[in-house]
């Protein structure tokens, strides 16, 4: 007799009432059971498996070939699982059926969150919010919007003037009536007019703005007014980022963040400014850093261009900045990232710390972090609170932001170290956790799997190198936003044109060392400087 048939015939007794069964009948019954016992836990292994595999496998995370050998090893084993309950195996069967039901179960709510993780931070169609403030003085005795319906509202002619208007539209149609608008041309008249209080009296301004520019160039005037009423207009975008290959392709990516707290804002100034330049081929990545404050042209939303500070250009949106570096580079930015560099706190410690290497010793002032921080020159070991320290300090370097750049990058770089080391799958749920909440990026799901399918494809280590634009501190009028007298940095155009052809390299496939490719550009320019003060 088959096992199936011997089986059939055990199951046949579980209907029978066990009073009328002999010792032997008992025995076949308590059989048939054991195997109607064992059948039902692998069909529930075999739901919990399929579960898991279609909710694993659209993500591409595992590489092709493992993932072929797991649904080979996984169909193989419910097949022994099943196969075993017709046989005298069936305990073997059922502990494997119930261990593998449980993991897979597991695996779907790991993958779920993976999921999840990646469509809160990769690209796709989001909602833009800009919040348009109505601010009075603060001696003005209105507390909200129907107190100031009968002032003249004023507004920058230079800076979001559509946003403007559809705020003073929307101030009409939420009570009935027509205010009273007028312009100016500059912050300085505008400003200087609503102190007065004659021509106006209530100031419309893009929240990003007067939490930044005005609070920071006009401290005076900000200081002595309220907002009384915000209005937000939602606008959906969709992101636009490249279809490139990036497990076979080089790419370039803008890394722009803050220090805020809160949600990571479409809009606002980039205190950080780095382009990321890969090649999967080579496994070279190129950091390059460029000063917050770098006088350079850039675009608002309406179209104008000038001169300004590069991080006035985040105030319309982190697509601006990444046009802006695209301009000033030379090279086309496949993708972007936005980082909420308060959120690097929860990153460093999800991945147990990292090793930061510092090219400078120093202490963080207590500007940069409550706690006094001292940092060796070459390897620190470092907790998030630490690397936020870190990456904030700049009042202690000669050279302010443009130390703050190269800290900023000798972190990104100890995170990469360890995002990409096996270790990091010791915690792989906290970390997604703290990177969704820090970070937005254009960069497709696809785009992010193929990554992480590459590496796990056991690709080598990548190889990381930065470069820090240079110059000098001045003063200028900044052209887009009308601010006058602003302190700025001057770029050195020949560390411009180094770090392009530094990216330019890496993109092209070709390996060099940075160091000693700057080192022998500087000496060209100098000895190329001395000859021409020997000719005049």
């Amino acid at each position: 007799m088959s096992i199936f048939s011997q089986a059939k015939s055990d199951m046949s007794f579980v209907k029978i009432d066990p009073k009328k069964l002999s010792k032997k009948g008992l025995k076949k019954r308590r059989r048939g059971q054991s195997t109607i016992a064992g059948i039902i836990i692998s069909i529930i292994m075999a739901v919990c498996i399929i579960m898991f595999l279609f909710r694993m496998l659209p993500l591409r995370l595992i590489p092709d070939l493992y993932a072929i050998i797991a649904v080979v090893v996984l169909a193989a084993l419910w097949v022994y699982c099943f196969i075993s309950q017709f046989s005298r195996h069936k305990l073997i069967g059922k502990i494997i059926a119930i261990f593998l039901s449980v993991v897979s179960i597991y695996g779907f709510a790991f993958s779920s969150k993976i999921a999840d993780s990646f469509g809160s931070i990769a690209g796709g169609t989001y909602v833009k919010k800009d919040t348009i403030d109505v601010v009075v003085l603060k001696r003005d005795k209105a507390e909200n919007i129907k107190d100031t319906l009968k002032y003249t509202y004023s507004y920058n002619e230079s800076s979001d003037v559509e946003l403007t208007k559809k705020a003073i539209g929307m101030i009409n149609e939420e009570n009935g009536t027509v205010v009273d608008t007028t312009k100016f041309d500059n912050w300085d008249s505008l400003l200087e007019a609503l102190y007065d209080n004659t021509d106006t009296q209530a100031l419309l301004v893009k929240d990003s703005i007067y939490q930044s520019v005005i609070k920071d160039s006009y401290s005076s005037y900000y200081n002595e007014t309220k907002v009384v009423a915000q209005y937000t207009i939602s606008t959906e975008i969709t992101a636009s980022a490249s279809d490139i290959d990036v497990s076979k392709n080089p790419f370039v990516v803008y890394i722009s963040g803050n220090d805020e707290q809160g949600d990571i804002k479409s809009t606002g100034r980039s205190d950080v400014n780095i382009l990321l330049v890969a090649n999967p081929k080579t496994r070279e990545i190129l950091l390059v850093s460029t000063p917050r404050d770098s006088y350079i042209t850039i675009e608002d939303a309406d179209g104008d261009r000038g001169y300004d500070k590069l991080t006035h250009a985040g105030l319309a949106g982190i697509e601006y900045s990444e046009k802006a570096l695209s301009e000033l580079y030379g090279v086309p930015i496949d993708f972007y990232m936005k980082l909420n560099f308060t959120g690097v706190v929860n990153v460093v410690d999800a991945l147990g710390g990292i090793t930061v290497n510092s090219d400078v010793e120093f202490t963080n002032g207590t500007d940069a972090a409550p706690i006094q921080y001292h940092f060796e020159k070459g390897p620190n070991e470092m907790d998030g609170a630490k690397t936020l320290a870190f990456c904030r300090e700049r009042h202690n370097f000669a050279d302010g932001d443009f130390q703050r750049g190269r800290n900023q990058m000798a972190a990104l770089n100890g995170i990469i170290n360890k995002v990409t080391s096996p270790g990091i799958l010791t915690n792989y749920s906290g970390v997604l956790d703290a990177f969704s909440s820090m970070v937005y990026t254009n960069m497709p799901v696809t785009s992010l799997t193929s990554l992480i399918r590459s590496q796990l494809s056991g690709g080598e280590q990548w190889h990381i190198q930065s470069y820090a634009i240079e110059g000098e501190p001045a003063v200028r009028n900044c052209q887009v936003y009308g601010l006058k007298n602003v302190s700025v940095d001057i770029i050195d155009e020949n560390t411009v044109g180094i770090a392009s052809e530094l990216m330019n390299k890496v993109i092209t496939g070709e390996k060099v060392n940075v160091d000693e490719y700057v080192k022998a550009q500087t000496s060209t320019t100098v000895n190329s400087s001395e000859l021409e003060s020997e000719e005049e």
